[in-house]
């Protein structure tokens, strides 16, 4: 019946039995890097496989920065205070800026050292747009 295979379909996030099933870790993949969050069991089973069967860059714990936003432990040995923030610290205010003669007119072509910063500026505001400041 339909019950049944939406029962099956849930996970224990949204509220459903899920037939008595519980989430032991999350895993979220964006390109090449992936964010993982979960228990020892966890961590024992997928994250030691994971290290195996990839090369893993660089690994951060309690303070990673994932897809523009930066998720950290706060306090977290004192069991009444702990608590996990997550923020966007990447701003307009981190973009560079490229200095020069604004006499030059706009049909003449740019030096290559220019046109290099030019790109780089650009990529650095379409990463912001896409990842943290979507209004610009």
């Amino acid at each position: 019946d339909v019950d049944g295979a939406l029962e099956l379909l849930l996970d224990p996030i949204t509220g459903s039995k899920a037939q008595d099933r519980v989430v032991e870790g999350i895993v979220s993949i964006h390109v090449d890097d992936a964010y993982m969050t979960g228990g020892d069991y966890f961590k024992k089973k997928i994250v030691s496989s994971l290290r195996k069967d990839y090369k893993v860059g660089s690994e951060d714990l309690n303070d990673v920065a994932f897809v523009g936003q930066r998720v950290k432990w706060i306090d977290k040995d004192n069991k009444a205070k702990r608590h996990i923030r997550v923020d966007q610290e990447v701003k307009v205010e981190e973009l560079s800026e490229i200095v020069f003669d604004k006499s030059m007119k706009d049909d003449l072509a740019c030096s290559k050292e220019l046109h290099t910063q030019y790109r780089s500026l650009l990529g650095q505001i379409n990463w912001l747009q896409s990842r943290t400041q979507f209004q610009s």
